[in-house]
């Protein structure tokens, strides 16, 4: 069905998009190859934090997130076969294909190639690339839908689970603000805000080329993929349960990331 498969794109991101990913690795001293999709993989898998794993991930989050986002789309939508490529995947086409209880898009994934071996007839519908297009519209918006939901699920989660204790859980910042930072808590799975300037004369300096919010009296210093720990509870705001968490002093650790030469050793795509 070369007019009307369904497959999923993820497009090249541009230079422009790119930059931040370039800013943060030399904030930490390190080679970000960035020329096509595998040279960036194998940059990514030399990253790494000797003490601390998960500061790998979280750079390679920070690293998705200046990427455009996977959509769902019909061949016989675009012009060449150039743009069926999945950039994060490193795959010259690609589409969905797993359990059918999972998405409608494997479903119709699964319908097609069933037609194709000439295991059963295919919907006249799945035929016509503009019933398809349609489809993926559909697909993409419930997709994102999906997405926010699940968020909003983990943080009603926690809301529940903090109602009646307070706990320290570990954290890792993700951006820094002019007023605080933001940060991702590993056994919660989500993100929020977290404010650390109170007022302008407390004497925090907030430098954004070197993503750090720091207070030279004290000599505290907050950067991006710092781990730091933080007490979670909830409180009553505006007659509102609200999540509470506050930075502790204990138990900050400023990232610290080395790379590898990639003659020593084998990445894992190679491994594998």
């Amino acid at each position: 069905f070369p007019s009307s498969a369904l497959l999923r794109n993820h497009p090249i991101p541009s230079r422009d998009m790119l930059q931040p990913m370039h800013r943060l690795a030399e904030v930490f001293s390190v080679k970000l190859n960035t020329e096509d999709n595998k040279a960036l993989a194998t940059s990514l898998d030399n990253i790494e934090d000797l003490e601390d794993p998960y500061v790998n991930i979280m750079f390679r989050i920070a690293c998705t997130r200046c990427m455009p986002q996977a959509v769902y789309f019909s061949t016989g939508d675009v012009s060449s076969k150039d743009q069926f490529c999945h950039y994060g995947l490193a795959s010259d086409i690609y589409t969905h294909f797993t359990s059918p209880i999972r998405r409608y898009a494997d479903v119709v994934v699964h319908r097609m190639l069933a037609s194709a071996v000439g295991i059963e007839s295919l919907h006249d519908e799945l035929r016509s690339s503009r019933n398809v297009s349609k489809i993926c519209r559909v697909l993409n918006k419930k997709h994102r839908a999906a997405q926010f939901s699940g968020r909003s699920s983990a943080y009603l989660y926690a809301m529940q689970y903090y109602k009646t204790r307070k706990e320290t859980e570990v954290a890792y910042i993700s951006k820094v603000r002019a007023n605080g930072v933001v940060i991702l808590i590993p056994r919660l799975g989500f993100e929020t805000p977290v404010q650390i300037v109170q007022s302008k004369m407390d004497g925090w300096k907030f430098d954004d080329e070197r993503m750090e919010l720091k207070l030279t009296a004290q000599s505290k210093c907050y950067r991006v993929l710092d781990r730091i720990n933080v007490e979670v509870t909830v409180e009553i705001k505006n007659h509102r349960p609200e999540l509470k968490i506050t930075v502790l002093e204990e138990g900050h650790r400023h990232a610290e990331l080395t790379q590898r030469e990639q003659s020593s050793f084998l990445t894992k795509r190679q491994r594998n």
